[in-house]
């Protein structure tokens, strides 16, 4: 749908521009003999000036020749000629006439005439006479280097400034005809142009006012008097510097109305570096009238006001919408914007440079090219940044339609050999192309403009409306230039400056009111949380008393439970010392039954040993060694009793230390005997536990370790923990 429509806008366009009129030309021919082979030139037939039937004017009356065309509705200019350029039409005395215009928009019967050819002046005339037709025309200008008759002489020679001099070896040629082949070498052409001047009396209440417009240095005597020099001419030591006409004001011309006078010219000038390599400007020397002299000074004031205001207020765009992207780096469009005004920036200079009178030719001349250039990107970036704004899709046929523009705008920039070297034959592939670069971005602006006014919010109709404000201005001075409308510097200027400004101000306001959105919605958005906030903070407090509620009867009850607990567990814990200490008990008493067991076994042996002793004593006859074995048996008995006595005392002793509370206090203590009592401790205390456990073990000592000082129940009950 959207590739339709685009489609019948650009078929709309195509055939609103080659709609067809009826022309009807009439020329009344007021030279003093009539000619049959008049033609008709102009922009409609890429100003063709050679014979050719299809634009030879037939014979309408007396005096009179018409012809009829079909042309195209737009602008067009044309002259007439007899067949090539040395045969156009001119004004009576030789001056070139200019180009008539007219805006075609229906069928249409224009009517001029002829009042001289150009071949049929009397070139061989000694005096060139000036009349004041310029009265009434709005520059009141009339061009004297394209008038009859002026002689020419390559090279210098100082005596050629005088008043009378003879000429018969000067070559008869008007200024305008001097052309880049009589350059030396170097690209240097020197000479001089002089010409009997004479001002008709009609001139008396107008004062005269002499112009020079070309890049040429060049020094002005008239009547071999030094009147102007223009530019360096690269003499006394002092280097060759091209004259600058820009904006140079034309000076008073005293001279007697109705003599002769003798105006001479001597000139140097250099080949132009850049494609052609012509001479720079045609030689160009007029006279204006007061009247236009005032509108040129005007504009010569007014200009620079103009040009710097476009610089300056463009820059400060630049600058102010690169720091805001920069500082806003979220806000993809702000790139874009600032390189947009960035392109606006270059352009306004780009168009200055021509106009600024410091500048060399080559400067302003490259400036003039690459401004077609830059405002092709500008085109191309305005059309990208409207997409981005509209959040509309890059489509693969823009981008092709993009880079087309862009394509045929470095060809005919980047190229221009190829262009100005073969202008007669790709003038019309230029006109062909130029429109499209330009009116294409247009017809593009408009689709997404109209497409998407539904969707269309706040800050976007900025933009559209900075794009169509720049449409207005420039639709403005297309239509007065079109319309042949004379309009002073001044009406000019502003013109340009609303096409210059005003889409960069609508780019200031599409940021200024986005900026005032995203403020809105912060705000907004902050007038949200902040509700929210307090919704929550309200379930919050509801949350946390009923929190504080459950809270409270949990440590109730967590405190019921942990008295319990404790209560439990001191119990477990007692039950657990209890069910140890019967272990233990058990195990120590197990310990102490052997060596109790040794004491009664040893002690019924003695009981029963000494039995027999008394009985063996009683005897008549006593054995004395019997009784000596007897007792020697007796007291072995004795001592182990008293040895595993001891030992129970020991395995006694040794609970009691075990149990009672640790002082602390350091004592020599024996660690092998220390290890062997917690040994069996041990021991028997598993046997305790467990009815079946049966293990041997071995205790291996160094009979040769000191007694050390430490704490004897500490280190039994490590002894105790590791085995």
């Amino acid at each position: 749908m959207k590739q339709s429509l685009f489609f019948l806008l650009s078929l709309f366009l195509n055939i609103a521009l080659h709609a067809q009129h009826k022309v009807t030309v009439i020329l009344k021919e007021q030279t003093h003999q009539l000619n049959d082979s008049i033609y008709i030139s102009g922009s409609f037939n890429d100003w063709l000036n050679k014979p050719d039937s299809q634009y030879l004017m037939l014979p309408h009356g007396k005096g009179e020749k018409v012809i009829a065309l079909n042309l195209k509705a737009e602008k067009i200019e044309y002259k007439f000629h007899r067949g090539n350029l040395d045969k156009e039409e001119v004004h009576n005395f030789g001056a070139q006439v200019n180009k008539r215009e007219v805006i075609i928009s229906k069928d249409t019967t224009l009517i001029d005439s002829v009042k001289s050819w150009k071949d049929q002046i009397d070139s061989n005339a000694q005096i060139l006479d000036v009349y004041p037709y310029m009265q009434g025309k709005q520059y009141q200008e009339i061009e004297l280097s394209d008038m009859y008759p002026w002689h020419f002489k390559q090279g210098h020679d100082a005596s050629w400034s005088a008043k009378d001099l003879d000429m018969s070896d000067w070559q008869k040629m008007r200024p305008k005809e001097l052309k880049a082949t009589i350059a030396d070498k170097n690209g240097i052409i020197e000479g001089w142009f002089r010409a009997k001047v004479r001002f008709d009396t009609a001139f008396n209440a107008l004062p005269i006012y002499f112009d020079y417009g070309s890049w040429a240095s060049g020094e002005l005597y008239i009547d071999g008097i030094l009147i102007k020099k223009y530019g360096e001419m690269g003499v006394n030591g002092q280097p060759f510097k091209e004259y600058n006409p820009i904006h140079k004001l034309a000076f008073l011309l005293n001279m007697s109305l109705g003599e002769v006078h003798t105006l001479a010219f001597h000139f140097i000038d250099q080949v132009s570096s850049l494609p052609p390599h012509d001479i720079k400007v045609k030689m160009s020397f007029s006279v204006v009238g007061p009247d236009g002299l005032a509108i040129f000074t005007e504009h010569v004031t007014e200009e620079p006001v103009y040009l710097t205001l476009w610089v300056v207020v463009s820059t400060l765009f630049s600058i102010l919408f690169w720091l805001l992207a920069f500082q806003n780096r979220e806000e993809k469009n702000l790139f874009l914007i600032a390189i947009t005004s960035t392109i606006t920036t270059i352009n306004a200079i780009l168009t200055g440079l021509p106009h600024n009178p410091s500048v060399s030719f080559v400067v302003g001349k490259l400036s003039n090219s690459l401004s077609f250039l830059v405002i092709s990107i500008f085109n191309a970036v305005v059309i990208l940044l409207i997409v981005r704004i509209f959040n509309r899709n890059i489509t693969t046929l823009l981008k092709t339609i993009l880079a087309l523009i862009v394509s045929i705008a470095i060809i005919f920039t980047v190229i221009p050999v190829f262009y100005e070297a073969t202008i007669d034959k790709y003038e019309g592939l230029f006109n062909i192309l130029a429109p499209f670069v330009f009116v294409t971005p247009i017809i593009i602006c408009l689709y997404y403009i109209i497409s998407s006014r539904k969707t269309l919010r706040g800050a976007q109709w900025a933009i559209v409306g900075g794009l169509i404000l720049t449409l207005v201005w420039l639709i403005l001075q297309i239509i007065l230039s079109i319309m042949s409308i004379n309009q002073s510097y001044k009406i000019q200027s502003l013109l340009f400056t609303g096409y210059f400004l005003s889409f960069p101000f609508g780019m200031l306001v599409y940021v200024a009111m986005r900026f005032k959105e995203i403020i809105k919605n912060v705000r907004e958005n902050a007038q949200q949380v902040v509700q929210l906030s307090e919704e929550k903070n309200t379930i919050l407090e509801t949350q946390n008393e009923t929190l504080e509620k459950q809270v409270t009867e949990r440590t109730t009850e967590l405190n019921n439970s942990l008295t319990q607990l404790k209560a439990t567990q001191a119990q477990l814990i007692q039950s657990e010392k209890l069910a140890s200490l019967g272990e233990l008990t058990a195990g120590i008493a197990h310990e102490i039954q052997n060596p109790l067991n040794f004491v009664n076994n040893f002690s019924e042996l003695s009981v029963d040993l000494v039995k027999d002793l008394k009985d063996e004593l009683k005897r008549p006859e006593k054995d004395e060694s019997y009784i000596d074995e007897l007792f020697d048996d007796l007291s072995q008995n004795q001592e182990k009793i008293n040895h595993h006595g001891k030992r129970a005392s020991s395995i006694v002793k040794g609970m009691l230390e075990h149990s009672r509370a640790n002082t602390g206090v350091r004592e020599l203590t024996d660690i092998n005997k220390l290890a062997d009592e917690y040994l069996r401790l041990s021991y028997h205390g598993l046997r305790a536990k467990d009815k079946d456990f049966n293990a041997d073990y071995e205790l291996i000592i160094d009979e040769n370790l000191p007694k050390i000082e430490v704490i004897p129940q500490d280190i039994g009950r490590v002894i105790l923990n590791l085995i």
